[in-house]
């Protein structure tokens, strides 16, 4: 339906179907062999699932981390150390044991550790206990 769509077609669509007389296939991808997406040159183009061109980007070094897709929070390389993150709960706490409250600006400062990740693990101990 691309001759007669009512959406915006993506250049490299167009020129596929242009090239091929037909559609792409609605469920699959319009790739590129030599990995430019603003590349319209049809022999450069082939169908593909999202798994092709996921693969694709790992080939071409594109994707920083293929293996730690989905993975968070301390299992993530990039992650603070537990001891980091415990002593910056430990802060927290002590700011409210002396009369200050949840002072997450002065912990931030302290740690360099932004508000929002303290709040987050703030939380997330919560729920732990």
């Amino acid at each position: 339906m691309i001759c007669g769509a009512r959406y915006p077609i993506l250049t490299h669509r167009l020129a596929w179907a242009l090239h091929h007389g037909s559609d792409p296939d609605p469920g699959l991808l319009i790739l590129h062999r030599c990995n430019n997406p603003r590349c319209c040159n049809p022999e450069h183009l082939y169908q593909g699932t999202h798994q092709d061109n996921y693969d694709d980007s790992v080939r071409a070094g594109s994707v920083n981390h293929p293996g730690m897709l989905g993975v968070r929070g301390t299992d993530h390389p990039r992650s603070h150390p537990r001891a980091v993150r415990e002593r910056a709960l430990q802060m927290l706490r002590d700011d409210v044991k002396a009369g200050k409250g949840l002072n997450y600006l002065d912990v931030e400062r302290r740690t360099g550790i932004t508000r929002q990740t303290l709040r987050r693990w703030r939380a997330e101990s919560a729920a732990d206990q």
